[in-house]
């Protein structure tokens, strides 16, 4: 789980960056199925102490339905 955070972050971060170059307008999301949402190491001190550092923007989504569950700004 951890190392899945870890890939999906940076990857966010990344295209955050590269974006501000380029489309400075646009807003970055980081979309995330239900259950990983929901996993308690998701909840946990470190994770979102992280996404508050990063002022990280979430979208929920729920894979077998195919559709957003929520937009966390």
């Amino acid at each position: 789980f951890m190392n899945n955070f870890h890939e999906a972050m940076g990857q966010y971060l990344d295209y955050r960056s590269a974006l501000e170059d380029f489309e400075p307008q646009r807003v970055v999301f980081l979309a995330l199925p239900t259950h990983a949402y929901q996993h308690r190491l998701f909840q946990g001190q470190f994770i979102q102490k992280r996404l508050r550092e990063e002022e990280a923007k979430l979208i929920i989504f729920d894979p077998v339905k195919n559709e957003i569950i929520e937009w966390i700004n």
